[in-house]
């Protein structure tokens, strides 16, 4: 699903697992403190930063996980908290975001032991995951994907941004499975996710399909 900016294709990954749970309640998010998903009302819900609220709260529910630095300082109770959290509100959860490097929540790598316990806890509750890689995809991390790097978890959807143009145009991109994707458009009342006027333009296309020649292979 092609959008233009992060925040964008943050939001619609939240319209895209709403749409993929319909109907069953399943409508709170997860987030790890210091993560930065964009500044439109949805996403500014799952990001913990200070400075960003404007003195405003997003009216999306959600959850915050441990940090990434709480694990480091104890992984034990970091671990409990986190599957504390997700056996709490698992029925209800649509979905969790996570970077795999948090940029603006100071370049903080998430630890492999958190990934771990993530996944696990995913599998348990069912809830999806998606993963934000608006900052550090396309090779940033050496990797196409720095999710590569964990290979225990799973994302439902992918975002991608800013190394796809090389910084030459705007375009983001909603790299959703394909389970997630057959269920959404099967259903009627979900089918049609609605983008934006420039999303996918023919600029911003032919910029990312010269990096991605110049980069060749991402596999």
């Amino acid at each position: 699903f092609f959008a233009t900016s992060g925040s964008e294709a943050s939001d619609t990954a939240m319209r895209i697992a709403l749409a993929f749970w319909h109907g069953t309640g399943r409508s709170v998010f997860a987030y790890v403190p210091g993560s930065y998903h964009g500044v439109s009302l949805g996403p500014s819900a799952l990001m913990g930063l200070e400075g960003y609220d404007n003195g405003y709260r997003s009216p999306v529910a959600s959850l915050a996980l441990p940090s990434y630095g709480e694990w480091v300082t104890d992984p034990g109770a970091s671990k409990r908290s986190l599957e504390r959290s997700l056996e709490a509100v698992g029925g209800e959860l649509a979905a969790v975001f996570i970077e795999v490097i948090q940029g603006s929540g100071g370049v903080t790598e998430m630890p492999s032991g958190y990934a771990e316990a993530l996944s696990a806890g995913l599998e348990a509750c069912g809830a999806l995951l998606v993963v934000d890689e608006v900052a550090t995809g396309v090779f940033r991390t050496g990797t196409f994907l720095g999710l590569r790097q964990f290979p225990g978890l799973r994302a439902d959807m992918v975002l991608l941004g800013k190394g796809l143009t090389a910084g030459m145009a705007a375009l983001s991109v909603v790299a959703v499975d394909e389970r997630v994707h057959d269920a959404v458009v099967a259903d009627p009342s979900t089918h049609r996710v609605a983008g934006t006027t420039h999303a996918g333009n023919p600029l911003a296309c032919a910029a990312a399909v010269a990096t991605m020649m110049a980069f060749g292979d991402p596999e």
